[in-house]
């Protein structure tokens, strides 16, 4: 439960700093797009591993 309050309060409070800032504030679309992407990129490197390996044993 302590966990999940601390995951709570410090996205609020994150949301809440970074929501004052004035070009995040302007480009909020942007930014959102931003974070999509940086949340892909892991699983994508990943898949072209897996692609990588997959031909270099075939």
């Amino acid at each position: 439960m302590a966990g999940g309050a601390l995951w709570v309060v410090s996205l609020t409070v994150a949301g809440f700093a970074f929501g004052n800032i004035t070009w995040v504030n302007d480009n909020l679309t942007a930014v959102i797009m931003g974070i999509i992407v940086l949340s892909l990129v892991p699983g994508i490197v990943a898949w072209l591993q897996e692609r990588h390996r997959a031909k270099a044993g075939a």
